[in-house]
């Protein structure tokens, strides 16, 4: 088989003094064997190490359901260069073959975040 994972990314900016559009269309990848990690975490402002058991992962996707706080992810501990804003979605982002863990930590307080490994 081919083409088992398909994602489409449209960012579509409009200010009034600058405008953008970004869109790439459909991201086809081959990808096998096919395993998906999918949970919703409590982040708390401790890190909080979330094992997602993909073996060899490739794709990662965190959505932040706190409406007030923001979320800092990365993948390795300490070391957050993701950043989640209040109610928003981190765009698919590639993660590497030999990480087995997504770090987080939540600002001020304690947020529910989904966990999409693949």
């Amino acid at each position: 088989m081919a083409n088992e994972v398909t994602s489409t990314l449209r960012l579509l900016l409009s200010s009034g003094v600058i405008s953008s559009d970004f869109n790439p269309g459909r991201i086809r990848v081959t990808y096998t064997p096919l395993v998906i990690y999918r949970k919703r975490h409590l982040i708390t402002t401790g890190e909080v190490t979330v094992t997602h058991g993909v073996t060899n992962p490739r794709f990662c996707i965190l959505y932040n359901h706190d409406a007030t706080n923001y979320v800092e992810a990365g993948t390795t501990t300490t070391d957050y260069p993701i950043y989640l804003r209040p109610a928003s979605v981190a765009t698919q982002f590639e993660i590497g073959p030999s990480k087995a863990s997504i770090y987080l930590k939540a600002n001020t307080a304690s947020c529910y975040v989904d966990v999409l490994v693949y």
